[in-house]
């Protein structure tokens, strides 16, 4: 997991002297991180943003699903993608 983390393919947490790694990205049948969430972290890099804070923003409802956390359509397609870009690169 540590290559993985290191190469930027897989979302993390820094828990003390530890990471721990969400489930919610992993599709269970294939035993591997499911394709959106790479594009989701490539999409963060190019945002600027803390691989932690994307964490959090997956887990948190946004007005851009209709209150719906983005964790809950990891499963369809690349919406997620796009909400991210549309929440991450706001313009005024």
């Amino acid at each position: 997991m540590a290559d993985l983390r290191k190469k930027g393919e897989v979302l993390y947490l820094r828990r003390l002297n530890a990471f721990v790694y969400p489930g919610f990205q992993f599709d269970p049948s294939r035993r591997r991180v499911k394709p959106v969430v790479t594009k989701v972290i490539e999409t963060a890099n190019e945002a600027g943003w803390d691989i932690e804070d994307v964490t959090d923003w997956l887990c948190s409802p946004t007005t851009y699903l209709q209150g719906d956390r983005p964790v809950d359509h990891l499963d369809f397609g690349d919406d997620v993608v796009e909400v991210a870009r549309k929440a991450w690169f706001v313009e005024w």
